[in-house]
């Protein structure tokens, strides 16, 4: 048997994280487009904020979207 063939990880697991990454690749685009011209507007300066804000948002809020689909795609509550 090939090295990480049977790694302990379901079959269910692959939609979870390809289903995940969709949407995060959407939050992700939507934030990045959105934060620079709030924080444009609030008068902050995006450049030197929008990386790292963005990147801890997206961060953050991917965890936890990424458990709450598996939540509800595998039927765990």
């Amino acid at each position: 048997m090939g090295a990480g063939l049977d790694a302990g990880i379901g079959m269910e697991v692959g939609p979870v994280v390809a289903v995940t990454a969709t949407f995060i690749v959407i939050w992700s685009a939507a934030v990045s487009a959105i934060l620079p011209l709030i924080l444009h507007r609030l008068k902050i300066d995006p450049a030197v904020v929008s990386a790292p804000l963005i990147t801890t948002l997206v961060d953050g809020t991917g965890l936890f979207l990424y458990f709450t689909i598996a939540r509800i795609m595998l039927g765990l509550d």
